[in-house]
């Protein structure tokens, strides 16, 4: 009933500041430097004594292995390392380790223990007389339930130690596995896994050609070869005006500081067909291909219509080039759209799927209808083998397309879960089924509910709620069973992220640091449930808040729960969302379990916003991401989010609409049949919040992708019959000096005195160019975006919670239509298909879009979770 609703709604309401962080002893240990007065105190010990050891054994045999303190060259510095074996060399004694580093040496940098190594991936070869002594090293597993009085006890005995191998390319802190773990007293003058590890690294990327056919004039031709594990055959796809400053004087401003999300982005791979595998003077190691060219739609000139075409479309050819194998990114899957039953149910039954229905002659520069295409095009997909006279023909037109493998759903809890982003991502990838979460926003925990009717949904705060779970409770006060120790598979979220990012300015009051001590929370919840898997999900700015700090002691304190970590940005269009959105993710894996990679990027984007290594200390990390100049299929843009749907106006309240059109692009395909089943004509939430009369005249005079800076100086007659006042110009920029005419640039006489923060009360009103914005714009690269419209041949902003046109990320309005973007448009970028709901107020709806984790990106890292528990069983 709305009674009961509105009582729910106050229990959960939060007073001025959000409540003290609970923690776990662990947590709270590592966390309570950060956060002196925004913990909450307690003693839980009693309840965690009797955690149950949860994670599967790891085999240890390390009690007679060597650790050695060296000098390696004529380097000052020492190096440690495990003794892997003795060998003469030129009648000198020999010995090859493989390398550990100090803690403060990696990401964990002053936040490590003191006598805490890492096993890394290297190896050298050094002087037996370059080693100074041997030393104790004890390998501390992390099954064990005492992990931590462990590591205790090794600080107080003075004695290293250490739990985890370290890859320091990729950021990924890892359980040892056998060929680290396994001790052989007869191991003389042999391989270290390092060494036979990278010695395959090595191998895979030499091509290595099978299956000879013959010879001609010095070229040797081969059926197929290998390259990086995969190996590719012949009929395989694989994957190159003056402007009047009198009447605009902000326009001098967009020389400076561009707006660029409209910029284009770089060109997908490009997809050809290999024919042809050979090599020339029988060197087998420098391997050749033949390929034939597949077109994309955007590379054929004369289709004005290509927008509009699936981004997996591609038109069949004729032209063939030869290229070295090495430019080979990865393997794909074209078929004739003849040899399918629906591209789009297709399409999303596998990886790297493409198709093609017309053929395109370069020469003639025309369009090759179906009916007229050759016999190999009309084939290709097909699994059936076709009669040729050679048999090694006969294989080609065999394509084994690979499905999306399927698991068991792992049981999940979605932590500061919002209306449900990272759940609806997840369980699209098929990896998790979400059976309990905790959001103590009111309507964000309807919009849950109502899209999630099978999972518990704990409207409460998340601190309260575990304080019931530590203190052994089964039910909170609404009766709802809270789920027990073993029975959680998988936790993840997004803590709140306003404290650290980087358009909050008050990121150290007190409230920004309770938000912030909500991350301690997060790990408190991990630390006492011990879940299998783990995913934290924040912003960028993560990385380098509090110097660092922050990120390395969440390292840590996951490190001694004894989980596998790994830290990475990933960039959401990357994933096939319209919109420029990077975003922190640390993922987890308990021991026993093999921790997932990051998914490799499926769209291209910007440069500019693909920068996704982080930069800590001296070091650069990077994900695992093999694709970094490119992807397989091109960006998403605004007008493939939302061209298809209804013009609305200023204001619009409707809930309920028709959908006017068909859907044009695949984008609008996969949100209005999202489970490839067509939906009503019903279309919800398309509605927008209503602007202003001075606003609506600012819109009315902006052409898509232009902003504030582009607005005329002039009086104009708004809709209310208003006319608005000139913006007057009475003081000297010190910063950008006159204009060409010598007219003044400044509104405030702090442009003068360059001062960062103005007290001037005073301000000029009803002016086209806000005077807000121009007064402040010397601080804040020229408030570039803000009163900003939309390109539809460009990307939206970052999503954010406030869709105010002179807040930060400003560009918010349609590209053609005198409107701020509705509710469905912003879901639309975010990745939310349109049968999703949201609840409440225009404002409560919009915060919970621009609060979520994007479904598609949370789909893509849920699809790699897939791949590591199919990996741990085939193993």
């Amino acid at each position: 009933s709305l009674q009961e609703e509105q009582t729910n709604q106050a229990s959960v309401k939060m007073s001025g500041l959000p409540s003290k962080a609970t923690t776990t002893p662990l947590v709270a240990e590592i966390f309570e430097k950060i956060f002196a007065t925004q913990l909450e105190k307690h003693d839980y010990e009693e309840v965690l004594e009797e955690h149950d050891n949860t994670y599967e054994k790891v085999p240890a045999k390390l009690d007679e292995k060597i650790y050695v303190i060296a000098k390696q060259d004529s380097s000052t510095d020492y190096i440690i390392g495990l003794l892997e074996y003795v060998y003469r060399e030129d009648n000198k004694l020999m010995a090859h380790i493989s390398l550990l580093t100090h803690g403060i040496h990696t990401v964990l940098s002053s936040t490590s223990e003191v006598k805490e190594l890492f096993l890394l991936n290297k190896c050298i070869n050094i002087y037996c007389y370059d080693i100074i002594k041997i030393i104790n090293v004890k390998y501390i597993n992390p099954c064990e339930n005492k992990m931590q009085r462990n590591y205790l006890n090794c600080e107080k005995s003075g004695t290293c130690f250490y739990t985890f191998k370290l890859n320091e390319e990729f950021s990924r802190f890892e359980t040892l596995d056998n060929s680290d773990i396994a001790f052989d007293k007869k191991k003389i003058k042999q391989k270290c896994s390092n060494c036979i590890k990278e010695h395959l690294k090595i191998k895979s990327k030499t091509p290595q050609v099978l299956d000879f056919i013959e010879e001609y004039n010095g070229i040797y031709y081969f059926k197929n070869f290998n390259l990086c594990n995969e190996e590719y055959k012949i009929g395989n796809f694989e994957n190159d005006e003056d402007i009047d400053e009198t009447i605009y004087p902000e326009y001098y401003r967009t020389k400076n500081s561009k707006h660029s999300y409209n910029e284009l982005t770089v060109d997908p791979y490009d997809i050809g067909e290999i024919t042809g595998i050979y090599v020339k003077n029988n060197d087998r190691t420098n391997v050749n291909i033949t390929v034939r060219l597949m077109y994309r739609p955007e590379k054929i000139a004369f289709r004005n219509d290509h927008k509009n075409d699936d981004m997996n479309m591609v038109f069949w050819s004729e032209d063939t080039f030869d290229v070295n194998c090495l430019i080979i990114v990865g393997k794909c899957y074209v078929a004739n759209i003849m040899n399918i039953r629906d591209p789009v149910t297709w399409s999303a039954q596998g990886p790297d799927r493409f198709y093609f229905k017309y053929g395109y002659n370069s020469y003639t520069k025309k369009i090759i209808s179906e009916y007229s295409l050759s016999c190999d095009a009309k084939l290709t997909g097909n699994e059936v083998a076709v009669e040729y006279n050679y048999d090694y023909v006969n294989e080609n037109k065999k394509q084994f397309i690979p499905l999306y493998k399927k698991i068991s759903p792992l049981k999940g809890m979605d932590l500061f879960a919002g209306c449900g982003g990272f759940s609806k991502g997840l369980e699209n990838s098929g990896s998790v089924m979400t059976k309990w979460a905790v959001e103590i926003e009111h309507n964000a925990a309807k919009a849950f509910k109502l899209n999630n009717t099978d999972a518990i949904v704990f409207n409460d705060d998340c601190n309260k709620l575990l304080k019931l779970v530590l203190s052994g409770k089964r039910t909170n006060d609404k009766n709802q069973k809270i789920p027990e120790r073993g029975e959680v598979d998988i936790i993840f979220g997004g803590p709140p992220c306003q404290g650290f990012s980087g358009m909050n300015r008050f990121s150290y009051t007190e409230k920004s640091m309770r938000l912030n001590a909500l991350s301690a929370t997060f790990l408190s919840y991990i630390n006492f449930y011990k879940p299998k898997f783990l995913l934290m999900e924040n912003v960028k700015n993560y990385v380098t808040y509090d110097g660092g700090n922050f990120l390395s002691s969440t390292i840590k304190c996951l490190l001694q729960m004894g989980y596998q970590i790994s830290f990475g940005i990933l960039q959401g269009a990357n994933f096939g969302i319209p919109q420029n959105r990077r975003r922190l993710i640390i993922m987890g894996a308990a021991p026993g379990e093999t921790l997932p990679f990051y998914p490799k990027p499926k769209h291209v984007f910007h440069k500019k916003y693909s920068g996704l290594d982080i930069k800590f200390g001296d070091k650069m990390y990077k994900t695992n991401c093999e694709y970094e100049e490119s992807a397989p299929m091109r960006a998403v843009t605004i007008y493939d989010a939302i061209s298809d749907l209804p013009i609305i106006s200023n204001g619009a309240n409707n809930d309920i609409l028709e959908y006017q059109n068909q859907p044009i692009t695949s984008y609008q395909k996969s949100m209005r049949y999202p489970n490839k089943q067509y939906s009503n004509s019903i279309l919800t939430e398309h509605i927008c919040k209503l602007i202003s009369p001075l606003m609506e005249g600012r819109l009315s005079l902006l052409f898509f992708g232009l902003d504030w800076r582009y607005l005329p100086n002039i009086q104009v007659e708004l809709s209310d019959g208003t006319i608005t006042q000139i913006l007057k110009y009475n003081h000297y920029d010190q910063k950008n000096g006159n204009s060409p005419d010598g007219a003044f640039r400044g509104v405030c006489n702090c442009v003068t005195t360059c001062l960062k923060e103005c007290k001037s009360t005073k301000k000029q009103n009803n002016t086209l160019i806000p005077y807000s914005v121009s007064h402040t714009a010397n601080n804040n690269n020229n408030w570039a975006g803000v009163v900003g419209k939309l390109n539809f041949d460009g990307i939206f902003p970052t999503i954010t919670q406030n869709t105010d046109p002179l807040g930060k990320q400003g560009t918010v309005f349609h590209p053609e239509q005198s409107r701020i973007t509705s509710v469905r448009e912003c879901g639309r970028a975010q990745g939310f298909d349109d049968e999703f709901t949201f609840y409440g107020p225009i404002n409560a709806k919009h915060s919970q879009i621009g609060n979520a984790v994007s479904p598609l990106m949370a789909k893509a890292i849920g699809e790699e979770i897939v791949k590591a528990v199919i990996n741990k069983s085939e193993k």
